[in-house]
């Protein structure tokens, strides 16, 4: 910082005053602070809800491919399935969902974020043929408490997109 200095050396502050800000000007900058504040915040809940959905439902993408995969590369049993309950979905192997099969894996919803569909049939998809066609078709919908969502869409062609 260039402070000017008068003809005995010491810095000149500016319009007679002694270097600081005053209490109004601090009140003003935090006024300014809280107002931006205020405006953006809606924003940011947002930003975050619709990065949860976005990381859910490409999850959501990833085990219908992979139980896809598995199915077209004929592995055992050569059937693989995802099943969607509203606050989870469960990748599994065989021709339908069983609870207690100890190779399930699990995948439970950040808290604010949930799963619904639209699947013919019920709520599973198996894939069972080495042509990677669903035993399903419709939407998986993934919403966040912030209204925001993403659908995966399940074709029965075998078709998955977002």
């Amino acid at each position: 910082m260039v402070f000017l200095r008068d003809k005995k050396g010491k810095p000149i502050s500016g319009f007679g005053r002694k270097a600081g800000l005053t209490t109004i000007e601090v009140l003003l900058a935090i006024t300014l602070f809280a107002a931006v504040a205020a405006m953006t915040a809606p924003f940011a809940g947002r930003t975050v809800g619709g990065g949860q959905v976005s990381a859910t439902a490409e999850r959501v993408t990833d085990a219908l491919r992979q139980a896809q995969f598995g199915a077209m590369n004929g592995r055992n049993p050569g059937r693989f399935g995802v099943r969607f309950e509203p606050d989870r979905f469960t990748y599994f192997s065989g021709p339908s969902y069983s609870p207690a099969d100890p190779e399930n894996v699990v995948t439970v919803l950040d808290g604010g974020v949930s799963i619904s569909h639209s699947l013919s049939g019920n709520d599973e998809v198996v894939f069972g043929n080495h042509l990677g066609r669903p035993s399903a078709s419709g939407t998986v919908t993934v919403t966040a408490d912030s209204g925001q969502s993403q659908t995966v869409t399940v074709g029965s062609d075998g078709l998955i997109g977002r």
